[in-house]
């Protein structure tokens, strides 16, 4: 009876956060990702809910931005949505320095969660007209190794899967290294290395009253010493397998006594719940056995909760999901300058079977200076939206099929973590009132009213907002206790000037200042510094001519 309470406690909390969290996601498809100064950014916005990735009307307004190498912004645009999607462009100025920039996209939802789950893009600008600001070289070893425990920590005494990511200085992964865990008298604990994109993993029985550390060697001539991470003297460990081709197998497994040896096991997908098991652990070790068809596609969670509700371990599972095909097929196969193109695309399910798309597409020539992008919206929304950090060619695990992308897929479930929510506010958190509202009719312009005298805020005075000429406006709202004002502004757009104050013969001692509706946080993500070589001149000048 205390294990379903637990169970049925568990999910409640599940499903009550997830109801009271809804996730938004956009996604932002740019005409290319290589730009002069003085060309226009053509771009069209795409907003799905984060569950089930259908279009989403909860919003008729996207911010866009192109933020600089210190994560200020060089470009804002509000972007109109209707029916989930909205477009727009940006004129790249001269004034810009050749670099690469963020394009980043939100809606004011968003804005009540964390920065990274913002919509961001990687865009090259080149001015012709300027010099380009010198590269600073920095002094470095030029690589970054992580390890990663499965299941979230390594224990004394129990046989332990580490992942293991090895990055060059532009956060590319580096293949082929080699590597080993030592004790402390120099002996070999286990070997491994690193395969696709600089990723790998092996695993590790650490023992009792032994010190380790590592040994990789990266090319003909690179030694370094990575640490490990901590090894907890008790502790839980999980490993997930393929059972067969419709089954996976979870094994759990401690070193620790346990008064209640019940565990909870909770799977599921984006927020939407796929599974709840108990098992009781039987010399230390408990295996569960989860049909595949029983998960969401794309990125699942598999977390072990003990009797007292307390997150033991967890990991990440990737279910590739069925995608929309298109068939593209061209009048002719080579044109003339200025000769019109007529294209006929088809949208079929993986049966073949007809199926409506919501569609956009870009045409650019692809030389030294613009390559083929490295993701689309398939890639984004189903993967890079779920995990934290940069993967790189994230269109391979969708592509691809075979032994080698599962080892690599699950490579990169073990070295990129789960960044949605934390258990702590799902299971003790409490409710929160959201500081910013879906702008569910038109855009909303926030302010706050201020003393002339002191620069205090002042509540309950009624400040009017009105757009002058042909296309007119008006609408007032009163201050609350902080001083903040609401505009609500409905199916307006343009670039008219807006005109804000307080009743001139009673309110004269107060000013309304206007509040920002771009968003000042910033993921953190720094990207690389540009280079162009040599061979790419000739395009530039091509080009800018």
């Amino acid at each position: 009876m205390g294990q379903s309470a637990s169970l049925a406690n568990i999910r409640q909390h599940f499903i009550h956060y997830a109801q009271e969290n809804l996730q938004e996601k956009l996604f932002v498809h740019t005409d290319k990702s290589f730009y002069l100064a003085g060309e226009l950014l053509w771009f069209k916005v795409y907003d799905v809910d984060g569950s089930f990735h259908k279009p989403l009307e909860l919003t008729k307004v996207a911010y866009v931005e192109i933020l600089d190498q210190t994560q200020k912004p060089v470009a804002q645009a509000k972007i109109s949505m209707k029916e989930g999607t909205g477009n727009g462009s940006f004129f790249l100025p001269v004034s810009l320095h050749s670099g690469n920039y963020t394009l980043r996209a939100y809606t004011n939802w968003m804005k009540n969660f964390s920065s990274s789950y913002f919509f961001e893009k990687s865009i090259t600008v080149v001015n012709t007209l300027r010099s380009p600001d010198p590269v600073q070289q920095t002094a470095s070893s030029g690589y970054k190794v992580q390890f990663f425990p499965e299941g979230g920590d390594l224990v004394q005494g129990l046989q332990n899967r580490l992942a293991l990511e090895i990055l060059d200085t532009n956060g590319k992964g580096v293949e082929g290294c080699q590597g080993a865990v030592l004790d402390q008298n120099g002996d070999t604990a286990v070997q491994f290395k690193s395969v696709r994109f600089g990723m790998g993993n092996f695993y590790f029985r650490p023992e009792a009253n032994k010190t380790y550390h590592t040994v990789i060697k990266i090319g003909s001539d690179t030694i370094i010493q990575p640490a490990l991470p901590g090894i907890l003297e008790k502790g839980f460990v999980m490993n997930l397998v393929d059972a067969d081709g419709d089954r996976l197998e979870l094994t759990v497994e401690t070193n620790t006594t346990l008064p209640d040896k019940t565990l909870l096991l909770l799977i599921h997908t984006r927020q939407v719940l796929d599974l709840t098991e108990t098992m009781q652990l039987e010399q230390n070790k408990a295996i569960f056995f989860i049909d595949k068809k029983n998960l969401g596609e794309g990125i699942s969670q598999l977390t072990i909760f003990n009797n007292a509700r307390q997150p033991l371990c967890e990991r990440l599972y990737f279910k590739k999901p069925g995608a929309l095909h298109l068939r593209v097929e061209s009048d002719q196969k080579e044109y003339m300058l200025r000769h019109k193109v007529e294209l006929g695309i088809q949208s079929e399910n993986e049966s073949g079977s007809p199926l409506a798309a919501n569609l956009s597409m870009s045409v650019f020539l692809l030389d030294s200076l613009q390559s083929p992008e490295d993701g689309d919206i398939l890639s984004y929304l189903w993967l890079q939206s779920d995990i934290k950090g940069y993967i790189e060619s994230p269109e391979y695990y969708f592509r691809n099929s075979g032994k080698e992308v599962e080892e690599t897929t699950d490579n990169l479930m073990m070295t990129h973590g789960w960044r949605r929510f934390r258990w702590e506010d799902v299971l003790h958190g409490e409710k929160k009132i959201p500081e910013f509202i879906p702008e569910f009719e038109g855009h909303t312009v926030r302010g706050r009213i201020l003393d002339n005298k002191n620069s205090t805020p002042v509540d309950d005075i009624t400040a009017y907002l009105s757009v002058p000429g042909e296309k007119s406006l008006f609408c007032a709202a009163t201050s609350d206790q902080n001083g903040n004002l609401r505009f609500d502004v409905t199916d307006f757009f343009g670039s008219e000037e807006v005109v804000v104050q307080t009743n001139g013969w009673k309110d004269s001692s107060y000013h309304v200042n206007i509040l920002s509706p771009f968003s000042e946080k910033n993921s953190g993500i720094v990207l690389p510094r540009l280079r162009l070589s040599k061979d790419q001149e000739d395009q530039l000048l091509e080009r800018s001519i």
